[in-house]
């Protein structure tokens, strides 16, 4: 049993009939491993999965060719003379992740995820977020991997069932869901992350002929893409998924191990130049929510020794010969014998850790390029801008 008070709707559709996807399904899964746990293996969100099946495509297929009109949205390449059905039941082409996952969660180390495999129709997909804002959370997020769709009032979730006229959830729907969760009390914080084109269109409203984005205090947006950019697939997942996996996994962590919105973000326009999709982040928010925390880069003791280390912010550490353990290893046996005793020993351990901070960016050398020659040239080290935060948070309590 969860304790949990984090919840997540997590929803990926592959089986578009007209127009299928071979990564929101392994996308779904990996945001549901990485979501769930924290790297300690501890709870994190509590979290519904809804994945897409082909079971009744056929039917979709019939309907769509005898009443309606082709969509809005990019079609992807697929594989020549291969149906739909054929084409995503290919398992070269799911992820490991994703074949990794139901062997985690039958071991019992993903208790708190639930995942249920349906036709995803505009009915279904409207009832899953209406049930996920229902109740009391302190941080609700929603994700999706899939369709979008551009149309006159915005941006769309595209469906199993979508039509010309009916393409799915729109965006519009599900802001307005969080709004009154946060007015109503029912979330302290609600973050959606959405990976399909168009998506960022979310939190936009049309205002004297332009788009305006208007959040209530309390949400956060995260989309793959600019409202009229397409969001891209590469080696069976989604390219802006495969970003926020590895940054939740501890490429986007800070120094205490913890991600949040703003550092993912940070990390996918790093890796998404100019002429490749645009991540889109909009924030109305008092403060971060750690979306998971990972092994800290510097153990948490350390951290908190930094003031014991620098008294005032602006001190500068004396450093000397003394504190280079190398130096009684190149033959001053003499002048050195007691290197293992007091106060030789501490002098040592403690550069040590002045070290680790300086290869952090906590620390830096004063007039010298490397910390060794700042001992060997009896100078000293000071703290940079990034470790003087560290020390306030650890002064304060924070840390």
């Amino acid at each position: 049993m969860s304790n949990s008070m984090n919840r997540a709707l997590i929803v990926g559709i592959n089986h578009y009939t007209w127009a299928p996807l071979r990564g929101p399904i392994n996308d779904a899964l990996a945001m549901a491993s990485v979501l769930s746990k924290h790297e300690d293996g501890s709870n994190n969100f509590d979290c519904r999965v809804l994945l897409s099946t082909p079971q009744n495509a056929q039917r979709v297929k019939q309907l769509y060719a005898e009443h309606r009109a082709p969509l809005n949205f990019a079609t992807p390449t697929v594989f020549e003379g291969a149906s739909s059905e054929e084409y995503l039941l290919d398992e070269d082409l799911i992820t490991e992740e994703a074949k990794n996952f139901e062997e985690q969660r039958k071991s019992a180390g993903l208790r708190n995820v639930k995942v249920s495999s349906k036709e995803v129709s505009t009915d279904l997909l409207m009832e899953q977020t209406t049930k996920l804002f229902q109740h009391d959370a302190d941080t609700v997020l929603f994700y999706f991997s899939g369709h979008g769709g551009n149309t006159t009032i915005g941006g769309t979730l595209v469906t199993q069932d979508a039509t010309e006229h009916m393409p799915g959830v729109s965006l519009l729907h599900l802001l307005n869901l969080a709004t009154e969760a946060l007015r109503e009390g029912r979330a302290r914080q609600v973050i959606m992350m959405l990976d399909c084109c168009h998506s960022g269109h979310l939190g936009n409203f049309l205002l004297a002929g332009h788009e305006t984005a208007i959040l209530s205090k309390g949400i956060s947006i995260l989309t793959s893409s600019m409202p009229l950019q397409y969001s891209v697939e590469r080696n069976g997942a989604g390219l802006f998924t495969q970003i926020m996996v590895e940054g939740l996994k501890g490429a986007a962590q800070d120094l205490l191990g913890e991600v949040h919105l703003s550092a993912l973000y940070n990390y996918a326009d790093r890796l998404l130049n100019a002429w490749e999709q645009r991540p889109v982040v909009k924030i109305h928010t008092d403060r971060m929510t750690i979306l998971r925390k990972n092994k800290p880069e510097l153990n948490i003791e350390s951290i908190r020794r930094l003031p014991a280390y620098f008294p005032e912010e602006d001190y500068v550490y004396p450093l000397n010969p003394e504190n280079e353990d190398t130096t009684y290893e190149q033959g001053n046996q003499n002048e050195h014998k007691n290197a293992q005793d007091e106060p030789f020993k501490y002098m040592i351990q403690d550069f040590k850790e002045l070290q680790s901070y300086a290869r952090k960016g906590l620390v830096e050398p004063v007039d010298e390029e490397h910390m060794y020659f700042a001992a060997m040239n009896s100078t000293g080290c000071q703290l940079t801008t990034l470790g003087k935060m560290y020390r306030k948070l650890v002064m304060e309590g924070y840390v």
